[in-house]
């Protein structure tokens, strides 16, 4: 094995050390030493470290107000004897303190991003609508064409932070609406981000919010896509519905976007035009670019009369498909996925015995690119051997890629023996296999834990007991080992806390949450216990490399 110092003298003769070179650090540098339960940490929820390592986040409520709390990172090298403040103000310094929202509004915990090479934090608020009747609620919805069956409406507001000054910079409030982003409600798939894009899914509108997010941290409306697809669909039909019924004759629709710049009003004239009488009857917008795309693939089929026959036969489960998750692409595509309007609140993810479908849309031209089936072969294949265009690129602060079944050997190793398990196990079948190998799609990249110490090349581990994802994990008694990919054996190993004795006539639930940082031998670890009569604990620990 190549020592340390070799590897440091060789770094220091390349400018720009390559690829193989900076992974070899950490088969020699990584945790070795565990401190546990850190007992001056604050009383905040740890969330998550941020891509670039200068700062961890957390959330607390101090006197009914909700704060967001960024500590700056400070891996100083001194002795633990020397430590005068404790472990916690050893590694971590306050940065700044923002208070986010009102008294009457709760923070959603599972839900923080990094945005434009983490100069900006976006975070979420949630407050209950006021009680409802239920029989208004759902007139409302028929009327509006929107999902009846989700009752638990909120006011949603999301806040822009700036990780420089801890302002606040913006803010942008969703009411009487339903957005997911909870990791047990289809893993945050009601919010994506990519670059300087953020794109929001309202379940209960069925309607995808597209926002550019600026240097100076403000959120910039770029579009609303539903019962519309252009920005100015409105416009142009208010115009339309007034030269018909003042003239009584047929304008014809636009071809093109710039036939349709060509013809908005001013704004002073736009607001005297009125509001056009919506037939709900109507299947408009993306709905109506759906329903087109599939007939459409079925008149062009080779067989085409069954395709056809199968089309109307399914016509009407087509028309009440509902956006259940949505992803950027790029910055001319969303992958957006289609159910049943029954399961889109399903607390125990997507269901597999039931059609879903992934619709590849372009936002820009407005058309619909492709359509697949959640049991789709060919598109579980472009998935496996392309899984890296589904990840955005974390920027250049990380000296290593996420392994990804289609840029590792292992990973797409570990892809295919679940691919088998499924397919061999009780009650399942080809299409069973498929299905639950596309159910995490569209991903959620800001959900993954981005540390080296996941690469398959360098470490083996057990999957069950972590993993790059930022759920909740049942632990053991014992530590999780890292095996070295070179000779087998174990290089280290994070225990999740001390063991501790089971109170007598009470069961205990162990879990376990693992915040890595994204390029340091530093690794916190957060141990929750949950007994059987609702008393719970936490023990946060630390595991350095000295």
């Amino acid at each position: 094995m190549m020592s340390l110092s070799r590897l440091i003298v060789d770094r220091s003769r390349h400018y720009r050390p390559c690829f193989s070179i900076q992974r070899r650090f950490y088969e020699n540098v990584y945790p070795r030493v565990t401190h546990f339960e850190i007992d001056d940490e604050p009383m905040e929820t740890i969330r998550k470290f941020s891509p670039c390592g200068q700062y961890l986040v957390t959330f607390t409520r101090n006197f009914g107000v909700n704060l967001v709390v960024a500590y700056k990172c400070r891996m100083a090298h001194r002795k633990v004897k020397e430590l005068s403040g404790g472990f916690w103000k050893h590694y971590f310094g306050e940065h700044f303190s923002c208070q986010i929202s009102a008294v009457n509004k709760s923070l959603q915990k599972d839900f923080c991003l990094f945005v434009l090479e983490s100069k900006f934090l976006v975070v979420a608020s949630v407050a209950p609508c006021e009680s409802q009747d239920e029989e208004i609620t759902t007139a409302s919805a028929d009327e509006n064409d929107y999902v009846s069956n989700i009752r638990n409406l909120e006011n949603t507001t999301f806040h822009v932070i700036s990780m420089r000054t801890g302002k606040l910079c913006s803010q942008q409030t969703f009411e009487k609406d339903h957005i997911s982003l909870a990791h047990n409600l289809a893993n945050n798939a009601g919010v994506s981000v990519r670059g300087n894009m953020i794109a929001i899914l309202s379940l209960y509108r069925q309607e995808i919010h597209l926002f550019r997010i600026r240097e100076s941290g403000q959120l910039q409306h770029l579009q609303t896509i539903g019962s519309q697809c252009f920005p100015d669909d409105d416009m142009y039909l208010s115009r339309t519905y007034v030269e018909t019924t003042d003239r009584n004759v047929d304008v014809p629709a636009p071809t093109s976007l710039s036939e349709i710049m060509d013809i908005i009003v001013p704004a002073t004239e736009a607001q005297r035009v009125p509001a056009v009488p919506w037939n709900h009857n109507l299947i408009v917008g993306l709905k109506q670019r759906l329903l087109s795309f599939l007939w459409k693939q079925a008149w062009n089929a080779e067989n085409r009369m069954c395709e056809v026959r199968s089309f109307f036969h399914r016509f009407d489960e087509y028309k009440s498909l509902c956006m259940w998750k949505l992803q950027i692409f790029d910055d001319h595509h969303l992958l957006l996925k289609y159910g049943s309007k029954d399961y889109i609140v399903s607390r125990t993810g997507d269901p597999l015995g039931i059609p879903a479908y992934f619709v590849v849309y372009n936002f820009i031209s407005t058309q619909i690119v492709n359509v697949y089936e959640n049991n789709s072969e060919g598109f579980l294949k472009a998935y496996e051997n392309n899984t890296e265009y589904f990840f955005e690129d974390k920027g250049p602060h990380l000296p290593f890629s996420l392994p990804l079944p289609s840029n590792s050997f292992y990973a797409r190793e570990s892809f295919q023996k679940q691919l088998s398990a499924a397919r061999t196990a009780r009650h399942a079948g080809h299409d069973t296999s498929i299905r639950r190998s596309l159910s995490e799609l569209p991903v959620a990249p800001q959900n993954i834990r981005e540390s080296p110490y996941f690469d398959p090349a360098l470490f083996d581990y057990d999957e069950k007991l972590i993993s790059h994802s930022e759920r909740l994990k049942h632990c053991t008694e014992f530590p999780v080992k890292f095996y070295s990919r070179k000779h087998g054996n174990v290089v280290f190993r994070i225990p999740t806390g001390k063991k501790t004795a089971v109170r007598q006539g009470h069961s205990q639930k162990k879990l376990a949450s693992f915040l890595f940082h994204p390029f340091l031998p530093f690794v916190i670890t957060i141990q929750h216990v949950i007994y059987s009569n609702g008393v719970t604990s936490s023990h946060t620990n630390f595991h350095v490399f000295s």
